[in-house]
């Protein structure tokens, strides 16, 4: 994650977290980047949910990120 960030010159601050945790800090974030399976679990929150297929895919990541912060 960090290296999609810094290949697009933005700043953000980035926490790894487990399901409920992320669901906890939910309303803190812009964006949260998770799976797809995942991503259902979270339940209604207001930050933009982008799911990633690959999390080894660099460049899914970059894609994924510039498209929601466009």
């Amino acid at each position: 994650m960090e290296k999609a960030i810094k290949q697009l010159g933005i700043t953000a601050d980035v926490e790894v977290a487990d399901i409920s945790t992320a669901r906890a800090l939910a309303h803190q974030a812009d964006i949260i980047l998770t799976s797809k399976e995942l991503a259902d679990r979270l339940g209604d929150v207001s930050a933009k949910i982008i799911t990633i297929s690959n999390y080894m895919d660099l460049q899914e990541m970059v894609n994924k990120l510039k498209e929601a912060i466009a």
